[in-house]
């Protein structure tokens, strides 16, 4: 009986020590809360959630329930209890999700993001995607303020501020806004110019710029908060190198921080980092307890959120809102195109584009990456949304085209036989002529990355009549609709 109590004792002891582990962080916040006259601030943040709003079926639901949906009624439940609540994004609201984003340039997204009523928001580099008009309305409608204190549009007061300051029951609160540097068509980060024959003032020099910025806004503000699309790594090198910052949050790197404990291990310097993933899959809750006396941080509270119908309460406004939204700029992207019979990999994705080239195109070779196919795709019946979701659509350097879509060129017979030797280093799938005459021209249908930089990737000087045809989710969808046989069976 005795070794039966001290067996409880020890086991109960754990379970003791789990549940004050877990609860510790709720305990210091409750104590802040109710024993202090601390003011508390909450944050809810996203990132990266490129223009991830259409409805989705989440598990345990019968209809599709919108991701920001979720992210509203959390918002409105999170304002009924702290009234100093803030919604902020750190950027990449567009691209790679939605359709109907894709075929509104962007116009989609930017009423959709009206309607949830963020305060802040970053300019993200996949937001410079559609061009400069776009930006523009992003920066003008789709937050209270936007920001990108790196990337200043130069005599424009409608484009989005370095920083704003804003007065929080008394605390003067700052937030920073930062973005990374735009990406070309090798999907390679560059230090450049965002569109040629813009007047833009652009630096990459982030540790720099922050300096400098701190210096301005200190004397105005009490509390300094970085709202970034730079990526963890660079948010961590902020951080050591420049004082004075209270908390970052961030985006870019996908990057994901679930708990308090988390942001205590990636504490820099006393600054808290955190970010919370992508692609609308959770939010971040941050919150800060500030002494009004001192007006200086006592204590700041972090956890990540699931976004789930099973968590959190449906908006039906915003829900019904961006079903009208897809209903206006994509009226079929939820439609059955077609049956798919077969699980697909990435490597029967590009069979797929490569099969579709050759039913489309009166074409003599074809090179399709599988490198450039976004995920694993199940049987079942497929809509254009799917589609999108499979065949990835990046828009670079930003307002051209994506760097996966199929462009069309001329090569003589010598300079396709390099390619062919080529393409195995580069994962393409290869349709080609059985015979090839060194000084005989040659269509051929391949990527753009490849296409415009054909010396890189083959050691070929150039080729001739490029021409862009269309993205590849967009031509896969017509090859399905069009397929009466059986479809997309393994190769």
């Amino acid at each position: 009986m005795f070794v039966s109590a001290i067996k409880w004792v020890v086991v109960s002891s754990a379970f003791l020590s789990v549940f004050i582990y877990l609860e510790s962080n709720a305990v210091i916040s409750s104590y802040y809360r109710f024993f202090t006259n601390d003011i508390e601030i909450s944050i809810i943040h996203i990132n990266d959630s490129h223009a991830n709003y259409h409805p989705i079926k989440y598990l345990g639901t019968d209809k599709k329930v919108s991701p920001f949906a979720l992210i509203k009624g959390f918002h409105k439940e999170t304002i009924s209890e702290n009234k100093n609540t803030l919604l902020v994004s750190a950027g990449d609201t567009m691209e790679k999700g939605s359709v109907a984003d894709f075929l509104s340039n962007g116009l989609s997204t930017i009423e959709i993001f009206e309607a949830m009523g963020f305060d802040y928001l970053t300019l993200g580099n996949h937001d410079f995607a559609y061009g400069l008009d776009t930006v523009k309305a992003l920066s003008q409608r789709s937050a209270k303020t936007t920001l990108s204190a790196n990337l200043q549009l130069m005599n424009d007061k409608g484009w989005a501020k370095p920083y704003a300051i804003q007065d929080i029951d008394g605390i003067k609160v700052a937030f920073l806004g930062l973005t990374t540097a735009p990406y070309n068509e090798k999907n390679e980060s560059y230090s450049g110019a965002i569109y040629n024959d813009v007047d833009m003032a652009v630096r990459f020099d982030y540790v720099e710029t922050v300096k400098e910025y701190v210096n301005i806004i200190k004397p105005h503000a009490d509390i300094l908060i970085l709202l970034t699309h730079l990526g963890k790594g660079i948010d961590r090198q902020i951080a050591e190198q420049v004082n004075g910052i209270d908390l970052i949050i961030g985006g870019h790197s996908h990057s994901f921080t679930y708990s308090k404990e988390d942001v205590l291990k990636e504490n820099v310097n006393s600054t808290p980092i955190v970010q919370a993933a992508s692609n609308s899959l959770l939010l971040g809750l941050s919150r800060l307890w500030i002494d009004p006396e001192s007006k200086t941080v006592d204590f700041v509270d972090y956890k990540a959120h699931w976004i789930h119908p099973a968590f959190m309460t449906i908006d039906k406004e915003i829900q019904t809102f961006i079903e009208s939204t897809l209903a206006k700029y994509a009226p079929a992207w939820d439609n059955k195109v077609c049956d798919q019979k077969f699980d697909l990999n990435h490597h029967q994705l590009s069979i797929n584009v490569r099969e579709a080239v050759k039913n489309a195109y009166d074409v003599d070779a074809v090179f399709i990456s599988d490198e450039m196919m976004s995920g694993f795709s199940n049987h079942g019946i497929k809509t254009q949304q799917d589609f999108k979701n499979n065949y990835l659509v990046e828009i670079q350097p930003p307002g051209t085209t994506g760097w996966t879509s199929l462009y069309s060129v001329s090569v003589n017979g010598a300079d396709l036989k390099k390619i062919i030797e080529g393409h195995k280093a580069q994962h393409l799938n290869q349709f080609t002529p059985t015979e090839i005459n060194d000084d005989q021209e040659y269509s051929l249908i391949t990527h753009k990355k490849y296409v415009k930089n054909l010396s890189s990737y083959f050691d070929v000087a150039s080729a001739k009549d490029q021409k862009h045809l269309l993205e590849m989710f967009e031509l896969v969808t017509e090859h399905c609709a069009q397929t009466t046989t059986s479809w997309s069976s393994p190769i």
